[in-house]
């Protein structure tokens, strides 16, 4: 049984992180780690890259639209925040905006 992690309903709350969060906070792409987003390939290396790439202080990984398919545990640490983007409004249907797969 495959499982998915929608994450697309996080982009309605982007306006409010980053309100709450100058600008400048570190923030890193998982794209930038060589994640592909496929659904196909295996992109746990990149994640866990990205998310070991954000300081102790904290910071945002982001996830461009697409699946992202893990084979392993993902380290998550305090001070970190998740953000996950939609190619569609708010309410749409289902499966438009980024999930990770396990």
């Amino acid at each position: 049984m495959k499982r998915f992690l929608p994450t697309g309903l996080l982009i309605g709350f982007a306006s409010s992180v980053l309100a709450a969060n100058p600008l400048d906070d570190d923030l890193r792409s998982v794209a930038d780690f060589g994640a592909a987003g496929d659904g196909k390939a295996d992109d746990t290396k990149a994640l866990q890259a990205a998310i070991d790439a954000i300081p102790a202080a904290g910071g945002i990984v982001f996830l461009p639209v697409g699946i992202y398919r893990t084979t392993a545990p993902i380290r998550l640490r305090p001070q970190l925040r998740l953000m996950g983007a939609t190619r569609r409004s708010w309410g749409s249907a289902p499966g438009s905006g980024t999930a990770a797969r396990a």
